[in-house]
């Protein structure tokens, strides 16, 4: 089973590519991590990490195996400006509807976003919505602000200040890393043995 990760190389897309392998030792189980840094601590026989922009897709179909069970996008942060914003959201999205297309993908994963500037929330839901009217099978997690897994960047660091502050409410309340892998990988994988008994 090939899985093809996009910008799997973050604190999220490396969890969640662990929690799989941990998951299953089969030598059958292929991970194909697409990012710009090519780089990735995780060192294992089945994980192959292949340095490309995203939006070069003719360079992404040469490095593609020839099939493909699987793609989860990773990718996805506020921007400055709209045209940066689709750029690195909305992109990402159309190639990976395009991927499923052409190599005939059953099941897609995608990280939403409910926290943050206002466009960059409303891009993600759109992005989602467009995901749903996919025919493919979508997990998708949407959470809020994420710490854990080794993520040391600012908004990790105010976590524990801002749980004593008690300014999250029980809807946007801070997420372990660890956590939203899961929640992922179980949605996934529940799709996964569902087509297999030809449930959906």
């Amino acid at each position: 089973m090939n899985v093809v990760l996009l910008g799997g190389n973050g604190y999220l897309g490396r969890e969640f590519c662990a929690q799989w392998l941990q998951r299953d030792s089969s030598e059958d189980l292929r991970f194909f991590n697409i990012s710009k840094s090519g780089k990735n601590p995780i060192l294992d026989s089945r994980v192959e990490n292949i340095t490309l922009d995203i939006c070069d897709y003719e360079g992404l179909r040469q490095a593609l195996p020839a099939t493909i069970e699987c793609v989860i996008n990773f990718i996805g942060v506020p921007a400055q400006s709209k045209e940066e914003l689709e750029r690195i959201n909305k992109v990402p999205v159309e190639i990976m509807l395009q991927i499923a297309s052409e190599y005939k993908v059953k099941h897609l994963g995608f990280v939403g976003g409910i926290l943050g500037p206002k466009d960059f929330v409303a891009i993600k839901r759109e992005l989602l919505t467009l995901l749903k009217q996919s025919t493919k099978s979508l997990a998708y997690i949407e959470p809020t602000l994420l710490y854990g897994a080794g993520r040391n960047d600012t908004f990790s660091k105010f976590v524990p200040l801002l749980k004593i502050l008690g300014i999250f409410s029980n809807n946007f309340k801070p997420m372990r890393v660890e956590t939203a892998a899961s929640d992922l990988l179980e949605q996934v994988l529940a799709h996964i043995k569902a087509g297999k008994n030809g449930d959906w």
